[in-house]
């Protein structure tokens, strides 16, 4: 069965038949014998097209390729003709001319895959992009979950609560998108500064009040790289990271005081800030299978695209 588009562009565009077809096949790369390599994409070449850093999605990514045989290759912005002033269309159809078939992109610019995946023969996978969308992050966090909880069935309609950072987290809205579809219920937990203004989900005012309430708890970072300094509190000042540590921080005392809410955390983390460090390694803690089903999650959508034709260009 293939996926309902031959690109994985927005978590919005995901079916609830998507993501079920994705998890039921990232179960099934998770029940095979630990390094089995598939033949997917045997006689395949993907490139990774990362213009902004990334430790866990690029390596996850390219470990996913290589682990259904695809050839992988890297793009290195600083090495190539973009420096001359070719566009990055241009250079993926250049990439074509040599056989690649996949490209995986991470910009700091929304609607980038949309537009290469509008304009060329590949196949797409948004990988990220600014602080609007991050779709196989939201998939492997709902996979995760799905994982420890038993099933989709007794997954729906648990409470998730996101904190920290919304309006500049595209993890938040890509979880936003697929969570709901799931039937979880959501909020958050974020100062003002931090709140999408048209939010439609209930805001706690700090994370005592979520952790009664919530059944997961979804840690979310301070994105310096995308924020700005804010009226209420300048977080580049240690009496502002403190207060924020206050009111929003899962340390480690609270993390102990409510051993039956499950914790998540996409990564990296601002350890000492929005979580402990301590706290990563608690029987109630997902975060480092997160990391693990990151590339199952990541084989299974490459895996199912593999199937998919398309029919533009």
């Amino acid at each position: 069965m293939n996926l309902s588009k031959p690109y994985l562009i927005s978590s919005a565009d995901l079916s609830l038949r998507d993501l079920k077809l994705i998890f039921e096949k990232a179960k099934y790369f998770g029940d095979a014998p630990n390094g089995t390599i598939f033949d997917d994409l045997k006689n395949t070449s993907v490139c990774t097209m990362f213009l902004e850093p990334s430790t866990r999605t690029k390596i996850s990514f390219e470990l996913a390729a290589k682990r259904l045989s695809a050839i992988t290759v890297d793009f290195d912005l600083a090495s190539t003709s973009y420096v001359k002033g070719e566009s990055l269309l241009d250079t993926i159809h250049t990439l074509e001319s040599m056989g690649i078939e996949y490209f995986i992109s991470r910009n700091t610019d929304f609607g980038t895959a949309k537009y290469f995946a509008e304009n060329s023969k590949s196949k797409i996978l948004n990988a990220g992009e600014g602080s609007q969308d991050h779709p196989s992050q939201g998939l492997l966090d709902a996979y995760t979950l799905i994982e420890r909880i038993g099933s989709l069935e007794q997954l729906k309609g648990k409470k998730i609560c996101l904190v920290g950072d919304i309006k500049n987290s595209r993890v938040a809205k890509s979880n936003f998108n697929i969570l709901s579809k799931l039937g979880l219920e959501i909020s958050t937990c974020s100062p003002l500064e931090f709140q999408l203004p048209d939010s439609k989900f209930k805001n706690y005012e700090n994370i005592e009040q979520a952790l009664r309430d919530n059944d997961i708890m979804m840690m979310l970072r301070i994105q310096r790289e995308r924020s700005e300094t804010f009226n209420k509190f300048d977080f580049t000042k240690q009496e502002s990271l403190e207060w924020y540590r206050d009111n929003f921080a899962l340390t480690k005392d609270r993390a102990i005081a409510y051993p039956e809410k499950l914790i998540m955390h996409p990564g990296p983390a601002n350890f000492g800030i929005e979580i402990d460090k301590e706290v990563e390694s608690l029987q109630n803690s997902l975060i480092k299978q997160q990391v693990r089903n990151g590339v199952l999650i990541r084989m299974a959508i490459l895996s199912l695209l593999s199937r998919a034709s398309r029919k533009n260009g």
